[in-house]
């Protein structure tokens, strides 16, 4: 079943749940969660506009389209993956709940689940991820086509860059990691690639987020890019006379829609970006990507070389420089899958990152969103600079809630 198709009955596990022994089942598993637990579900449920999105593949509590990271120990946001070869329906559909009995990690977003499903069960939602779905039909069109270049031979050779690897299999990842996906000899992963595509080139909403870099909490050492962007945006909340709250600006003190971009031009922030936070180890895997594919995969054949093909994408692929002899050097990505950083509001969430309130970072490519993020930056910075008076209050009139004169 490609992942994103959702075949969850919410009717039926309803049904299910309200049977005299799951009841029973669940009140002694919710009445013997530690206190603290208890706690994060009942704050979750009083959260206004939050809704818990059971995926073919997780489950996900999310502020719209938006992944709620204020919980302790799930830095990336509050959901999880189902183990290995099941799907929702296995799971809210299963004969015995028995495996909730013991608590731990990945279990407790699913609980919290159940517990919506008993308490508030219209904010609950069964849907297919539209980013898992097109990974889901990429990966389905790449084994339909992988499959028709081994009709003659066991195995075909992939070339990337200056590197060859034989393969004959091609599968879907299941954790969570820039891996999408990867080709495989004989189960052994062999080529990792992060999976991308939109309506066209660059249409995709980001590379990822401050985790794909390796960075948690304020531990921004060792990134350039990173320390002058939060230096631009220090000195903009500086311009327009805002004051820091126990020492942290304070995006809320921003108007709603108030977003900024900066380009990672440091090779190496890029390249984490794009291809994993294990970039630049001699190794490639699940977080040193081989390549990120934008659009559907295709096989070109390398001139009259037999079952030797070479990887593409429908509107491109960017491959990590280590396939390259001169690695580093090689890097030189199109303007459009260009790694912006991105920094937006964010006070449904509550979010606080790189050392600042109410603040969401992301990295995007290069495409009109992040362009025009930029582009709010860059005139913030030229009146900064330019030291203009004029400038500087029409921009915190546009962006400031209120200004005091």
């Amino acid at each position: 079943m490609a992942k994103g198709k959702n075949e969850l009955n919410i009717d039926a596990v309803q049904k299910k749940l309200n049977a005299p022994a799951s009841k029973k089942f669940w009140s002694k598993v919710f009445a013997t969660l530690p206190t603290e637990k208890t706690k994060i579900i009942e704050k979750l449920l009083k959260t206004q506009n939050l809704n818990c999105h059971i995926f073919e593949g997780s489950v996900a509590f999310r502020m719209g389209k938006s992944s709620i990271k204020t919980i302790p120990g799930y830095p990336s946001g509050f959901k999880s993956g189902f183990s290995a070869n099941s799907n929702a329906k296995d799971v809210f559909e299963s004969s015995s709940y028995t495996a909730f009995n013991n608590v731990n990690k990945q279990n407790f977003v699913q609980i919290a689940a159940f517990y919506f499903l008993y308490k508030d069960p219209k904010r609950v939602k069964t849907e297919s991820d539209k980013t898992e779905a097109a990974e889901g039909e990429q990966i389905a069109l790449t084994k339909t086509k992988l499959t028709a270049l081994l009709k003659d031979s066991k195995q075909i050779n992939l070339k990337i860059g200056n590197e060859q690897y034989t393969v004959d299999n091609f599968e879907q990842v299941s954790t969570r990691s820039k891996t999408d996906a990867y080709f495989s000899l004989q189960r052994k992963p062999v080529v990792f690639l992060s999976l991308k595509k939109g309506k066209a080139a660059g249409d995709f909403q980001q590379y990822g987020g401050l985790m794909d870099l390796g960075i948690r909490g304020e531990n921004y050492d060792g990134f350039p890019d990173i320390v002058e962007f939060r230096n631009h945006i220090d000195n903009m909340f500086s311009a327009f006379g805002l004051k820091r709250k126990n020492g942290k600006y304070d995006f809320n003190d921003l108007k709603i829609g108030s977003y900024f971009g900066f380009y990672l031009s440091n090779t190496t922030t890029a390249c984490k970006a794009i291809f994993g936070k294990d970039f630049g180890l001699t190794n490639f895997g699940l977080d040193n990507c081989h390549a990120a594919v934008d659009g559907d995969l295709s096989f070109k054949r390398v001139g009259k070389q037999l079952n030797t093909y070479e990887l593409d994408g429908e509107y491109h692929i960017t491959l990590n420089p280590y396939t390259y002899s001169n690695r580093i050097s090689s890097f030189k990505p199109d303007e459009i899958y260009r790694p912006v950083l991105f920094v937006q509001k964010s006070e449904s969430q509550g979010l606080n990152q790189l050392g600042y309130l109410n603040a969401r970072f992301n990295i995007w490519p290069n495409n009109k969103v992040a362009t025009k993020g930029r582009e709010n930056l860059d005139e913030i910075i030229s009146a900064v600079k330019s030291k203009n008076k004029k400038a500087i209050y029409d921009l915190k009139n546009k962006y400031v809630k209120t200004i005091n004169i």
